[in-house]
Order: structure tokens, then C-alpha cells, then sequence
């Protein structure tokens, strides 16, 4: 280096400084993507996890209105209609609540989901008993139990799966504004 003339000397450092800047810009560009990617998995993921808060919020929807109508039904026929509808549609709500589970991850997330699990849970005893009482012949009981405790629980289980919908719809709005 030191037999080169200062022409070669200043073009090889002008080449140095020339490869460091593109270095430098092709890992800033490669990052930029990282980030980009991971963006579009927190939307992608938060997409997946409101959709199936959706899917659960109108099932249980569905499986309330037919909760009613079993409740205020004598007809043998129609109720066995009813129930086979309602275990139905429970055993898909049971495999959404599986699916989104598998998929949470903050505090938060998982703070919606214990509370949506236990109002879930405290909702079917209610019904169960209910028609416990029904069967039993007790319809003056399941109607007073129904028309006082089962609105409220019902408003409080479905007040959480529509927490949970709008945590996730919030997530992606928060995504995308960055």
C-alpha cells in the first residue's frame, strides 16, 4: 500500500466506504423486512384469533335463543330437536374455545380467556339445572330461575367473548396504524 499512489489510495478507500454503506444498507433493508414480517404475523394471528372470538360470540348466540326455546317448550319432539342442536353446536363452541386458546399469548389474551371460561362454565351449570328442573316437573321454579338468573349470566358470558373480539379487533387496528 505504502508503493501506491495517492490516486489508488484515495479510489480504494472511496471502494471501502463504498462497500460498508452498501453492507450497512442491505442489512437495514433485510431488517426492515424482519420487522415487516412480523408485522403481517401479529396481524395475521390477531385476524385468526377475532375471527374465532366472532365464530364463538354468534354460536353462542345461536345455542341462547335455542336455550329459550327448549326452556319454553312442552313439546317432547321439539325439545329433543333443541338438545340435539344445543350439544351440537356446544361441542363447536368447545373446539373454538380449544383453538384460540392454543393461540394466546399475552396476559391480557389469557385474562379474557379464564374469564370467558369461567362464565362459560357457571352459563351450562345454570341451563343444566334449569332443565333439571323442567324434567323434574318444577316448571313454575325453572321459570323463575330462567327469567331471573339466567338473562344475567347469559349478558355476563357473552359480555367476554365480545371483550375478548374487541381485545383482538384492537390488536390488528393497533398493527396496522404501525
Amino acid at each position: 500500500m505504502k508503493d501506491w499512489k495517492i490516486g489508488t489510495r484515495l479510489g480504494a478507500g472511496f471502494a471501502l466506504m463504498l462497500a460498508l454503506v452498501v453492507a450497512g444498507a442491505a442489512i437495514g433493508v433485510l431488517r426492515l423486512q424482519q420487522v415487516g414480517d412480523a408485522t403481517h404475523e401479529l396481524v395475521r394471528q390477531a385476524l385468526a384469533k377475532g375471527r374465532l372470538a366472532a365464530t364463538w360470540l354468534q354460536n353462542t348466540n345461536v345455542n341462547s335463543v335455542r336455550t329459550f326455546s327448549l326452556l319454553k317448550s312442552n313439546d317432547a319432539e321439539v325439545q329433543d330437536f333443541l338438545q340435539k342442536n344445543i350439544s351440537k353446536t356446544s361441542a363447536q363452541i368447545s373446539e373454538t374455545q380449544k383453538r384460540i386458546e392454543v393461540m394466546l399469548s399475552t396476559p391480557e389474551e389469557l385474562q379474557l380467556a379464564e374469564d370467558i371460561k369461567k362464565k362459560r362454565a357457571a352459563y351450562i351449570e345454570l341451563r343444566t339445572g334449569i332443565l333439571k328442573l323442567k324434567a323434574d316437573g318444577k316448571h313454575a321454579e325453572a321459570n323463575q330461575v330462567m327469567a331471573s338468573r339466567l338473562l344475567p349470566t347469559l349478558g355476563a358470558y357473552d359480555g367476554s367473548i365480545r371483550a375478548m373480539l374487541e381485545y383482538q379487533q384492537a390488536q390488528v387496528d393497533a398493527n396496522a396504524k404501525s
